[in-house]
C-alpha cells in the first residue's frame, strides 16, 4: 500500500493508529456520564441518515459542476481512511455531543449544552489547514445538528452515524477536502473548489440552518430531550 501524506505531513497509517491510541480515553465518557449506555438508542435513526443525505447535495453539485477525474489512490487506503474517518466520528460524538453537551447542560437545559459544546466543536478546528471563516460557521451549525440528532431518537448511534456519513461522503467518494484535510478517495473534483472544502460553501450553510431550524420545530414537541 502507498505511503498518504496529510496536510501536516503525517502518514495516513500515523494517523489512523493516532485515533486509536485515544479512543479508549474516549470511551470513558461513557462511564462519566449518567445513563450513557442508554443513550445508543435508534429509534429516530432515519433522520441520521436523511440529514446528511440532503447536505451532501451541495457537494454533490460541487462535483458535477468541477466534473470527476479517476482517483490513482490504492484501495487499502481508501478502505484505512474509511475506518479512521469511523473512528475520528465515535471519538467527536462521544466527546461533544455526549459528555459536553450533557455535561454543559445546566439545571437540565439541554439547549445550553447544545449551544456550548457546539462553540467548542467550532474552536477544535479553528487550527485545521486553511481555516474559513465560513467553513467555522458551518461547522459550528453541524455541531447543533449532531446534538438536534441525537435528542431526536437517534441516541449517540445516530449522531456518529451522520458524522461518518458526511465525512466519508466529501472526503472518500467525492475526493473533496474535509475540514482543510484531504485523504486517499475513489475520485476528485477536476476544479478544486477550495482547500477547506465544501464545509466553507455558502449554500451549504443555507441547508444546515434549514436543518437546524426543521430539527428544532420538531423537537418543541418532544419533552425531556435527553
Amino acid at each position: 500500500m502507498s505511503r498518504m501524506l496529510l496536510p501536516d505531513g503525517s502518514s495516513l497509517e500515523s494517523s489512523f493508529f493516532s485515533v486509536l491510541s485515544i479512543l479508549p480515553t474516549a470511551v470513558l465518557t461513557l462511564f462519566l456520564v449518567p445513563r450513557a449506555a442508554n443513550r445508543w438508542k435508534t429509534g429516530g435513526l432515519h433522520w441520521s441518515i436523511i440529514t446528511p443525505a440532503a447536505a451532501l447535495l451541495v457537494p454533490l453539485v460541487l462535483l458535477l459542476q468541477a466534473g470527476v477525474i479517476a482517483s490513482t489512490d490504492a484501495a487499502g487506503a481508501v478502505v484505512l481512511t474509511l475506518l479512521a474517518l469511523l473512528l475520528y466520528a465515535v471519538h467527536e460524538e462521544l466527546v461533544f455531543r455526549l459528555f459536553l453537551a450533557d455535561s454543559l447542560s445546566l439545571n437540565g437545559r439541554f439547549g445550553v449544552g447544545t449551544l456550548l459544546s457546539s462553540v467548542l466543536f467550532t474552536v477544535v478546528h479553528l487550527d485545521n489547514p486553511f481555516s474559513d471563516p465560513l467553513g467555522m460557521v458551518n461547522i459550528f451549525l453541524a455541531g447543533i445538528g449532531l446534538c438536534l440528532l441525537r435528542a431526536m431518537g437517534g441516541g449517540l448511534t445516530g449522531s456518529v452515524l451522520a458524522h461518518f456519513l458526511w465525512n466519508a461522503g466529501i472526503g472518500v467518494f467525492m475526493g473533496f477536502g474535509v475540514s482543510g484535510y484531504s485523504f486517499p478517495a475513489l475520485c476528485r473534483p477536476a476544479v478544486d473548489p477550495g482547500a477547506f472544502g465544501p464545509e466553507a460553501s455558502p449554500f451549504l450553510t443555507v441547508i444546515l440552518a434549514g436543518l437546524v431550524a426543521a430539527g428544532l420545530v420538531a423537537l418543541r414537541r418532544k419533552p425531556g430531550l435527553v
